[in-house]
């Protein structure tokens, strides 16, 4: 009796162990023998092992008819069924193709992404290209939820459509890391809607680039995040596209409190939002700090429109940040905030054409219990009623020291707060009283005409630590197509021929590649990269810069590799 017991058991276990490794190519599980997933089969069993590690060792399909018809493709994970993802997924650079899931008109279905929720969970070098996401709260494309999780060198290529907390990475996360990921992204919903992260709470988004095509949602929407809040740190990201909210549209973030921007970039073809929008974040009303920050966008509302921060309010600060664009609205209309209340700005600058109706600023539209010291402001002002200035249109209870604003591009003598200074004056050589005890060693950089008109630059900006990476714009650099994944195009213009370096830097300044290259010829050249670094090794995705220099001829270009 007891041989047969044990021959059943041993049985079972057999079974058991044919039946788990049927589900994969290979592998354990483990760490250091993971789940080999190399079909469309072998990534839906994922749901089976939730705490599993898997590797993925071919590109995967999803559109056919099992995963693509109806309703489309199950999330892997759900805490209404076997709970959460908690295990390890390398995607091994290889791409997830055609996910789609449209399940918009079930209330009880959340979460809807490739894994649905993931806790405690590491997700790396995954690439999903033409997702469709069509859902209610939190969707996305990745994870709609994420908590404790890290999330590596993931891309995205698609749309999401939804209601709140839907994000081009993960719909709502807490207390996670997004390090390294970009998306291009198309996104509809109706509250905290952003390129990475719809709702970002305690997390750490790091180095990502979102490529928002249009971006739409009534409340709360961003290129990066669309809420942020709780000690949420988003440091090297870059955001472009095209950006409408009926409230709260933002460069970076939407809605933020609580959170550190630091060394981001936005570059928008527009930027909409009925009431607040800015170039970097739309609202803050306590604790916000953005540091090392630039925009350069068409700042667009009615109420409250600032080229980096529609208002804020409450122990928040912008430091060495600066714009460059156009910001037009009806009231409240700042070239760099619409609003500064209970908060510090230093050393900024905005370089704007703003249009407004009334409480129109060059810097700022208005300022209360603010302290505002060695900013300057640049452009033309436009107004329907008196209600202007040329730094500051309105304000109480506000210090300022060493601030300034062209009287002469601003067409206007007029201001709350601020000294008004000509052209000359203000650009280089800068005259003696301009600019006083500015320090022009560490965070200021003089500019000879050729890049930001004469007016100082800031030496930190948002990717380039090095002046010598600035453009002096006699020649010109073409770097197509931006974004771009296996190779970059480039063509330089207004070459004379001879000796031409060709340099590439990452997003910390450091230095990637370089060539020289032997022009015989005036005219355009064309050059391609092949991505590759000096040891031959393909770079990972991110921002890079691209600096081309013939004897004393400089242009420079941004561009962003994806996965």
């Amino acid at each position: 009796m007891y041989s047969q017991l044990k021959f059943v058991l041993c049985l079972i276990v057999l079974l058991s162990a044919i039946s788990l490794f049927g589900q994969f190519s290979g592998g354990m599980g483990t760490q250091s023998d993971p789940f080999i997933v190399a079909t469309a089969t072998e990534l839906d069993s994922v749901r089976f092992h939730l705490d599993s590690c898997f590797l993925q060792v071919a590109d995967i399909d999803l559109g056919t008819e099992q995963y693509s018809s109806g309703t489309g493709w199950q999330p892997l994970a759900s805490y209404s069924t076997f709970g959460p993802f908690t295990g390890f997924y390398n995607g091994n650079g290889y791409t997830i193709g055609n996910l789609t899931i449209n399940n918009g008109d079930n209330e009880n279905i959340g979460y809807l992404s490739l894994f649905g929720s993931i806790s405690n969970a590491q997700i790396v070098n995954v690439t999903l290209d033409n997702v469709h996401i069509v859902g209610r709260s939190a969707s996305a494309c990745l994870a709609g939820y994420a908590e404790y999780s890290e999330i590596f060198n993931c891309s995205v290529e698609g749309s999401v459509r939804g209601l709140d907390n839907c994000g081009g990475i993960v719909g709502y996360a807490c207390y996670s890391t997004i390090q390294g990921c970009g998306t291009t992204i198309s996104l509809f919903g109706r509250e905290n809607v952003g390129g990475i992260a719809g709702d970002a709470d305690g997390c750490s988004i790091i180095e990502t680039t979102a490529v928002t095509a249009i971006g739409q949602a009534r409340l709360y929407l961003g290129g990066i995040s669309g809420n942020s809040r709780n000690g949420t740190e988003i440091i090297d990201c870059t955001a472009s596209g095209s950006l409408y909210s009926t409230d709260n549209s933002g460069g970076i973030v939407g809605f933020g409190n609580d959170t550190l921007i630091e060394r981001c970039r936005s570059d928008f073809d527009v930027i909409w939002g009925s009431m607040r929008s800015g170039g970097i974040l739309a609202e803050s009303r306590y604790g916000a700090t953005i540091i090392d920050c630039s925009a350069s966008a068409s700042v667009e509302g009615w109420h409250s429109v600032g080229g980096i921060v529609g208002m804020i309010n409450g122990q928040s600060c912008i430091i060495r940040t600066y714009f460059c664009g156009s910001v037009m609205g009806i009231n409240n209309i700042g070239g760099l905030a619409g609003g500064i209340v209970f908060s510090s700005v230093l050393d900024c600058y905005a370089n704007a054409t703003v249009t407004g109706e009334s409480v129109v600023g060059g810097f700022a539209s208005s300022a209360g219990s603010a302290l505002i010291g060695n900013c300057y402001s640049t452009g033309l002002l436009t107004c329907s009623d008196e209600l202007i200035g040329g730094f500051i249109a309105t304000g109480q209870n506000l210090s300022t020291y060493n601030c300034y604003w062209d009287i002469d591009t601003s067409q206007t003598t007029v201001s709350f707060a601020g000294n008004g200074r000509n052209t000359d004056q203000m650009t280089f050589p800068y005259d003696t009283n301009t600019y006083v005890d500015w320090d022009f060693a560490q965070c200021w950089a003089n500019d000879t005409g050729l890049i930001n008109g004469g007016y100082p630059i800031l030496e930190h900006s948002v990717a380039v630590q090095d002046e010598n990476l600035m453009p002096s714009m006699q020649i010109s650099l073409c770097a197509y197509p931006n974004p771009f994944k296996e190779s970059l195009n480039l063509a330089v213009s207004g070459m004379k021929g001879g000796e031409m370096q060709l340099k590439i830097y990452n997003i910390k300044g450091q230095l990637v590649n370089k060539q020289v290259i032997h022009c015989s010829s005036e005219g355009k050249h064309t050059f391609t990269w092949d991505c590759k670094n000096e040891h031959g090794r393909t770079v990972a995705s991110g921002m890079y810069i691209i600096k081309v220099q013939s004897n004393s001829e400089t242009a420079v270009s941004r561009v962003v590799k994806l996965h």
